[in-house]
């Protein structure tokens, strides 16, 4: 909704400012009061008017209005008055405006129907005033009594009518009356264009005419008024004039509606420009801005960004919250769609609620009412979310009308739902009804046509119609680009005249899902197989720009709402491999799937690389990263005081206004990266991934990849070797994942109480899960060390306890189980290329740095601290930890902080200095916010560091480690992203450049695990790689365990993600090494010769 300037400020720094500006005025004042130059002080108050600074202008009005009422020149004492209402009204002072009002209305010394003009300006005044308040009825009455007064004594040519006509244009299109709303802007532009001082009031009232027709929807028409506008303006106003910057704003908020983001966007950045300069950051129009800019950022999937604007615009709301609550009521709304969108559905339907019960404006009301029925309709409630789309449908017909673009939408919304719920009887005719709204309110090339095309074509394809359903989808494609105009299906329009790519990403997958299901009911055309596979191609490239334009958290949602669409492609590309058989058709596959694997870690790692290696200066590097970490810093702030039990809101809204500041200069920075520096640009967008070849020349003989894609009915299965490759499929039964489930409970299974038939149970399902992902490949794996890459729920199996033959079962035996960890070493990666790009070996000149931390479980909690700090207070000490440590640091060299010593700040201080980082300490994990889950380190008295390594953190270090060995609970533990795996905490090790971690997969035994470790670290002090060194460590311990702790939790938790060679003793410590044999060497020889020596 479009809405004529609201003007705010924060009362205390208007008053605060006013008062600093006194001492500039004295000299003036001086001279007014020596020299009596009533003219020139009136002039230089109307400059200041005319300029925007309304604060002196008040200033010289008072002082001005006072010397009138000592001469008793009651006359212009009113109309220095009425000056001061429109100064204090542009300030939203709507007491001072009320006070003015009363000294002119109760002044006995006149009788201000002796003064018509003024009088006529008093109640022009009293009626705008009344409109800021929202008493149109009020408003209107006032006004054409101050119109009716003027014509009588100066005629229909008076041109000051203008700006009367102008409110009542206003006011009427609040009412909803648009005739009468176009009507007096008419009759206000007519008046202005017949005089050639009044350009600027021109511009206003064009504009104001603009916001009807895009009320109306017609929004080429109001683009057409506002660029009038601006082109006006421009001629006659300075570049920072802030009538600039609200036509700026209309221009922002029309070219969003016309899904124009990088043209609105801009526009909104113009006008926050001038509005911060000329009014300062709590200018209550910048909260319009800020809002607008949310909505763009929503459209854009940019929801962190979408967040901050909100958070700032309510920031600013909230300074008078009165005169800004249909705002505010915008605001919950818009909050509401980024927490529907993150799936939080009670939290959404919150916000959606609470701007319900404060919203006012028609078109407002309909849009959420529709935003709670999509809210019960993703918790299954149905018959809820029904009734709330059809209350969408009445409201908006009763209050809007049937031409009204907004019964369009809700005409749209009810037509999807229901589709995606079958009832497609029902749907078309809504369908159809939206259609032709929406040709009546927008142009044929629209986003928002599109859209409705796009649905008609899922509704043939809910219908099994696919060649209707292509059709319609072809139609979409042609409305959303600005030149495409094939209607042949088998035609794709280019990317680059798409007026939104996130919409032709949907129509490409729509179309793609289309093509597939054809040639699967016409197996012997594979020319829909082919169109498919061209569909997927081409969609890959858009969705890979649009996740690399949006910033981690959105990157996540973006891939987790989009990957599963990609499941029919692995479908086709399988078949395209079976009807090739050929390496391409095996390359572009692996290529295919390779692309959503871990993409977002492997995309926010080639971010950091092109900081790094895209030529930016230094100081730069270093500018970025301290403003990343200053923005990490705030959000944690804000996090944790959001936990507390009584949170200090105060602080929360200092902190939201310097994380605005500091995140603003960040993008900017960002910004800059992209537009100066090439070789930065083209790091960042590059999307490459590694092929099929380049993994063969990067695998020791002796290893294989066995790379999985898991749907919900087909397991896909890569196996490459340094000299083969292979794609198989399997089809899944209904008792898949049951089994994987049993195997997922080993953690949690009271296993003391094991009996046969429990164990029977866990070897029948090992065996089975086996068998699916393994018997294609079986033959191939002799001998190998196997690099498993999981996905889905297979990311929480530990692979190596996996039985592959099957016992006889007549007794609890799980010590002699023909574990796969006695046949192959087993590692793991996120991705093939994330492995292979990570694959460097480190060397520092240290070896171990290893972290033992002290917990008191008897601390006693204070009732006013956080839950977290509660929870830690609880948290068991790891008795066998320090023996853990102890036990590395009788192998290796290094340093160890351990009890009181083993801190957050000393980890931070010393962690870059290390070969191997070995942490043996609890966890908290964090699955609603992993970027929140963290390592806790020993509470201390520390003013810096708060004792909790939260993942986010670790993303910040700069890791020269080869390995990383995380001794702690459920470090690799987390929840599953779609396409990304599992949100560990071992990611942000990957990120901060580690290229080898060891992590646990559930909480480990602390007695187990230490057996376990100081094996590992022993074996690699032989040279052997990590997955070997693990495999042996954890055959060792089976050896010798007792049959209950044989029991795989007590061993199979420990998993060996990343690089896996050896590793790499220093080129220091070898120079040294080679040094000292020499000197020892030449010592030896110098003292046999002196022996020889007569």
């Amino acid at each position: 909704m479009f809405l004529p300037k609201l003007i705010g400020k924060y009362k205390m720094l208007v008053l605060v400012f006013a008062f600093m500006q006194f001492a500039q005025h004295q000299e003036a004042l001086a001279q007014f009061q020596v020299d009596g130059k009533i003219r020139d002080i009136a002039l230089m108050a109307e400059d200041f008017m005319a300029q925007s600074k309304y604060d002196s202008a008040i200033f010289y009005f008072r002082v001005l209005a006072d010397q009138a009422a000592r001469d008793s020149n009651w006359q212009t004492q009113i109309q220095f008055h009425l000056r001061l209402i429109e100064a204090y009204r542009s300030l939203d002072l709507f007491n001072e405006t009320d006070s003015c009002l009363a000294i002119i209305e109760s002044n006995t010394n006149y009788d201000i129907n002796l003064f018509p003009l003024e009088k006529a300006e008093f109640l022009h005044q009293k009626g705008t005033l009344k409109g800021k308040r929202r008493n149109y009825l009020e408003a209107i009455d006032y006004l054409n009594q101050s119109v009716k007064i003027r014509i009588e004594k100066n005629g229909t040519a008076d041109s000051v009518l203008a700006k009367s006509y102008n409110n009542l244009g206003a006011y009427y299109y609040f009412l909803g009356e648009l005739d009468k709303s176009i009507d007096f802007y008419g009759k206000a532009i007519k008046i202005v264009n017949e005089s050639k001082y009044q350009k600027k009031e021109l511009a206003s009232y064009i504009q104001n005419l603009g916001i009807v027709y895009a009320g109306m929807g017609d929004f080429e028409k109001a683009l057409n008024y506002f660029n009038n506008t601006l082109t006006i303006n421009e001629e006659i106003l300075k570049p920072d004039d802030p009538a600039i910057a609200d036509i700026c704003l209309n221009l922002g908020r029309l070219y969003s509606l016309l899904s124009r983001f990088d043209e609105a966007l801009e526009n909104n950045d113009k006008a926050e420009q001038i509005y911060i300069k000329k009014f300062g950051i709590d200018y209550s129009s910048l909260g319009s801005i800020y809002l607008n800019k949310s909505a763009i950022y929503i459209k854009l999937s940019e929801y962190e960004d979408a967040v901050k604007y909100l958070n700032n615009a309510l920031n600013i709301y909230n300074l008078n919250p009165s005169a800004n609550e249909p705002n505010i009521a915008r605001i919950y709304n818009n909050l509401g769609l980024v927490y529907l969108t993150k799936k939080d559905y009670l939290l959404a339907s919150d916000y959606f609620q609470k701007s319900l019960d404060i919203q006012k404006d028609a078109s407002s009301r309909s849009i959420l009412l529709r935003n709670i029925a999509s809210v019960y309709d993703k918790l299954g409630e149905k018959a809820e979310a029904d009734r709330f789309f059809k209350q969408s449908l009445a409201f908006s017909l009763k209050e809007l009308g049937e031409n009204h673009y907004e019964y369009g939408n809700a005409l749209k919304s009810y037509g999807g739902f229901l589709v995606n719920n079958g009832k497609l009887k029902e749907a078309e005719s809504y369908i159809q009804k939206a259609l032709n709204n929406h040709n009546v309110n927008y142009a044929e090339r629209n986003v928002n046509l599109s859209e409705i095309y796009l649905l008609y074509g899922r509704y043939f394809y809910t219908a099994k119609k696919y060649k209707e359903a292509l059709e319609y989808y072809q139609k979409a494609m042609i409305s959303n680009d600005f030149v495409f105009s094939d209607l042949n299906i088998f035609q794709n329009a280019s990317t680059d005249n798409a007026i939104s790519k996130s919409s032709m990403l949907d129509i490409l997958l729509a179309k793609a899902k289309a093509f597939s299901y054809l040639y699967s009911s016409e197996k012997s055309d594979t020319t829909y197989l082919d169109a498919a596979l061209k569909c997927y191609r081409e969609a890959m490239p858009v969705f890979e720009q649009l996740r690399s334009q949006l910033k981690y958290e959105s990157k996540l949602i973006l891939m987790e709402n989009t990957i599963g669409h990609f499941d029919i492609a692995y479908e086709d590309f399988f078949e395209n491999y079976l009807k090739h058989q050929d390496a391409e058709a095996l390359k572009s596959t692996f290529e295919f799937i390779e692309k959503n694997k871990a993409a977002v870690l492997l995309s926010s790692m080639k971010d950091m690389d092109a900081i790094k290696f895209g030529g930016i200066p230094v100081e730069y590097q270093k500018l970025e990263r301290e403003l990343n970490e200053r923005i990490n810093g705030y959000e944690n702030l804000i996090y944790n005081q959001k936990q507390v039990r009584k949170p200090d809101s105060s602080k929360i809204v200092l902190w939201e206004k310097r994380l605005f500041e500091i995140s603003n200069r960040y993008d900017s920075l960002i910004k800059v990266f992209g537009e100066q520096y090439p070789a930065y640009y083209d790091l960042k967008y590059d999307h490459s991934v590694i092929n099929i070849n380049e993994v063969q020349v990067n695998l020791d003989e002796d290893q294989a990849i066995v790379e999985y894609t898991l749907t919900d009915s087909t397991l896909y299965t890569f196996l490459i070797t340094p000299i083969s490759s292979a794609f198989y499929k399997t089809d899944l039964d209904s008792t898949f994942f049951r089994k994987l489930a049993i195997l997922q409970q080993v953690s949690k299974i009271d296993y003391a109480d094991h009996s046969l038939s429990d164990f029977s149970r866990y070897v029948m399902a090992s065996n089975d899960i086996y068998r699916t992902l393994f018997s294609k490949v079986e033959g191939d794996m002799k001998d190998k060390r196997i690099i498993i890459v999981p996905d889905g729920k297979l990311g929480y199996l530990s692979f190596e306890s996996l039985v592959t033959t099957l016992p006889d079962m007549k007794n609890i035996d799980y010590r002699n189980l023909d574990y796969l960890i006695k046949r192959n070493p087993i590692s793991y990666s996120y991705s093939s290329t994330l492995l292979f790009k990570n694959n460097v070996s480190k060397t520092n000149g240290n070896s171990v740095l290893a972290f033992a931390p002290a917990y008191d479980s008897g601390i006693r909690s204070n009732e006013n601290e956080s839950t977290l700090r509660q929870i830690t207070n609880q948290l068991r000490p790891l008795v066998n930890a320090q023996e853990e440590v102890v036990n590395v640091m009788s192998l290796f060299r290094g340093t160890v902080f351990n009890n009181d010593e083993a801190t957050e700040f000393n980890f931070k201080l010393n962690s870059p200095k290390y070969d191997v980082l070995h942490l043996a300490m609890h966890t908290l994990m964090n699955d609603e916010d992993p970027m929140y889950s963290k390592m806790v380190f020993t509470m201390d008295n520390d003013s810096i560091e708060d004792g909790y390594l939260n993942t986010f953190e670790i993303y910040n270090l700069n890791l020269n480690a080869q390995l990383a060995v995380l001794s702690a609970c459920n470090t690799g533990s987390g929840k599953i992203l779609n396409g990304e795996g599992i949100m560990s905490l071992a990611r942000g090790f990957i990120y901060s450049g580690v290229p080898s971690i060891v992590m646990t997969l559930w909480e480990v035994d602390d007695k187990s695990g230490a057996d376990i470790m100081t094996a590992f670290y022993s074996h690699l002090k032989d040279g052997l790689s990590k997955d070997v060194a693990l495999q042996k460590a954890k055959l060792d311990y089976l050896s010798t365990a007792s049959q209950l702790r044989a029991y795989p939790y007590f061993w199979s938790a420990y998993v060996n993600i990343g690089n896996s060679k050896p590793l790499q003793e220093s080129n220091t410590f070898n120079y040294l090494l080679v040094l000292g044999l020499l000197v020892i060497s030449g010592l030896v020889l110098f003292f046999l010769k002196r022996k020889k020596l007569p």
